[in-house]
């Protein structure tokens, strides 16, 4: 497993943000705001990006 999680704007896809500060746990990124579109990004979005990697870490387990 990677220690990289890719996370996209929910409205854009961009995937570059302006965050207050050094991003060290995952409550630091609440709040950051998409360059491409200004969204902010919320905790749901966080939420909802780690169901989608929890779904996808289930499928592939059950693949093997």
């Amino acid at each position: 497993m990677s220690d990289v999680i890719q996370f996209s704007c929910p409205q854009c896809h961009g995937e570059t943000f302006k965050v207050g500060t050094e991003v060290k746990r995952l409550e630091d990124f609440d709040g950051a705001v998409c360059t491409g579109c200004g969204r902010t990004i919320s905790e749901k979005d966080i939420k909802n990006r780690a169901a989608e990697i929890a779904r996808k870490l289930i499928v592939d387990a059950l693949k093997r």
